[in-house]
Formats: structure tokens, sequence, C-alpha cells
């Protein structure tokens, strides 16, 4: 029986810090088997940067004899208002129909601010290994001075004897508070499994997971029909999809990875309500009874215009950037 994959599932509505996302991954110990770039609009100016980008990536990954995953991009015209999981799910179509998935396979979620450290991808595939159906991994914060001392060029410096920059990246104080969160989310997860939870005295989504970093099988997904595209704007679509993984029978094999797997969330002006009750999926998520299922998900989307998804396959050398090219698939 074949091991299981890596596929990663990066959202972005922007080029905001995506080629930081992407350059994060060259650098990591065991790369992804693919990697889908999903985005909540068509704009040429997103397709242009991953075709800058990527070609690198290939190059840094040559350079540690990784071969570089294939990457697809998935668009469709903006609809006038924030649908996150409906471009998830656009994504885990993509992934579904042409990275040939198996139910065992991982498939990480990240957005398109977000970096990993070098050994995410390592921790991810022995989970996987393991059976191990929902990751619950979180984030740290950075400011805005320490983001604005990244780029691209210092992720993938050509010298090899340039130190891995995103290990330490956190202060202790950080690193202290992931393993405080970790064990509390450890405990929220007993208490599930115990009497307190068969006794319904455990909120049903928790421990929760991170919107903007979590990893579901490929089975899991499946069976819960993936995110509940009627969520738009800001705010609990990962309560909402949390919920939904608990409820599963037999319940996902869980792992709580929070101190274990570290992201690096790279500063912007926050887009978050002022009160969680101004978030438009407030009322949908307190909504009863809670379904089991997305009520429009991967098997039954809300109606948009067919995404477009390409490939796009870099061509790396290991002295001077790559040449690209890009594959449509359904135009």
């Amino acid at each position: 029986m074949a091991a299981p994959r890596i596929h990663f599932l990066i959202l972005t509505h922007t080029t905001r810090h995506l080629d930081l996302a992407l350059a994060a991954l060259a650098l990591q110990t065991s790369p992804p088997d693919s990697v889908c770039v999903s985005t909540d609009t068509d704009d040429p100016a997103i397709a242009d940067l991953i075709d800058t980008i990527w070609p690198r990536v290939a190059n840094r990954l040559a350079r540690d004899t990784h071969p570089a995953p294939p990457l697809r991009h998935v668009s469709r015209p903006h609809t006038g208002q924030a649908r996150l999981n409906q471009v998830r799910n656009n994504g885990l179509r993509a992934i579904g129909e042409s990275a040939g998935t198996d139910p065992s396979d991982l498939i990480v979620i990240l957005d398109g601010d977000t970096m990993l450290a070098e050994d995410a991808v390592a921790r991810y595939r022995a989970f996987a290994a393991a059976g191990v159906e929902l990751v619950v991994p979180f984030r740290i914060n950075l400011d805005e001075r320490a983001t604005t001392k990244l780029s691209r060029d210092l992720l993938l410096s050509p010298d090899p004897t340039a130190p891995p920059p995103l290990m330490h990246l956190a202060s202790a104080g950080e690193y202290e508070a992931l393993e405080t969160r970790d064990l509390r989310y450890r405990r929220q997860l007993r208490q599930r499994r115990g009497p307190l939870g068969r006794a319904g005295l455990v909120k049903n989504h928790k421990p929760k997971v991170l919107g903007g970093h979590h990893a579901v099988s490929w089975r899991a997904f499946q069976a819960i029909n993936g995110y509940d595209e009627r969520y738009t704007g800001w705010g609990f679509d990962d309560d909402e999809l949390t919920r939904r993984l608990h409820m599963m029978r037999p319940a996902p094999k869980t792992e709580i990875a929070v101190s274990r797997i570290l992201a690096f969330h790279l500063w912007h002006e926050s887009r978050a309500p002022r009160r969680l009750s101004e978030s438009p999926g407030h009322a949908l998520f307190k909504a009863r009874p809670h379904p089991r299922l997305a009520v429009n998900g991967l098997a039954n989307p809300i109606d948009q215009a067919p995404p477009k998804v390409r490939i796009v396959s870099p061509k790396p050398t290991l002295d001077a950037p790559a040449d690209h090219a890009t594959e449509p698939i359904n135009p």
C-alpha cells in the first residue's frame, strides 16, 4: 500500500504575501506532493506572481535534490462578496480530480499570508502515515516590523550556507504561548472523548481548527461534504467545519500539533468585525439543527462561473532562473 501523500491547498484573494507563502515551501525538508492555489478572483496579477515565483521555488528544491511538486492554480471571477469556503471547495475538487487523491491523503489548508517552518511537511507526512485524519495546529502572528524584514529573495537565496530563516522568527514567549494552547486543546480533546463529552457538556466545536492553517484527510472531507459554501465574509466557517468533523462517526483520528507544526502569519490590516455577532456566519452557526454534512459543499456547490484550472510546470536550472510553461486543464 502506497504511503499517504500531502497536498497543499493555499487560499488567497490577493497577491499580498503569496510569494512568501510559496517560497517557504522551497525550504521544506520533505516537500508536499502537490500544491493548489485557489483564488477568490481571476485577477491576472496573481497568475503572474505564481508564474514568476514557482520556477524559483523549483530551483531551490532542485538544489536540495527535491523535485518541485506540480502546482495547480484554480480561479474564477469574484462574486462581489468573500466566498472563502467556495474557493476552498474549488481547490479540493481540483485536487481530487487531478492529483489521484487517496482517502488517506492529508490536505493541508493554508492561507496565502502564512509561512510554514522547514519541518512542517515532514511532520504532516508522519501524521498521515500513522492514520491521522485531522491535525489541529495553530500559528504565530508576526508584527509589521518582522514581516517587512522578510522577502522571497531571502527565502530563496542561492547561497547554500545561508541559515534557515524561519525557525527563529518568534520570541520565546510566543513559543511558550503555543505550549499553553497545546495543553488546553489536548484537555478539550480528552474531555470530548470522556464522560463530559458524552453528556454534551463540551462545546461542540472544541478543540477547533484555525481556518488559516489545518489539515484534514481526503476521506474526512468527503464524509462531511467539504466546506459549507453558505458561509460568506469573515468568521465562523472554521468553527462550523470543526463541529462537523467532531460529529463524524467514527470520529477521525485527531492530532493536536499546536506546538509541533510552526506557522507564521504575516502582518496585514485585519478584516475581522469588532463583534463576532456582526459576522454574517454568526446566525448560520447558531441555527439548529446542526447539519452533519455541508448543506452546499463538495458534491453540491452554490452556482458560480466555472472555475478555471491550469498547471504551472517549472523547468528549473541550477544556475539561473527557470523557464516555465502553463498548461490549461479546463479553460
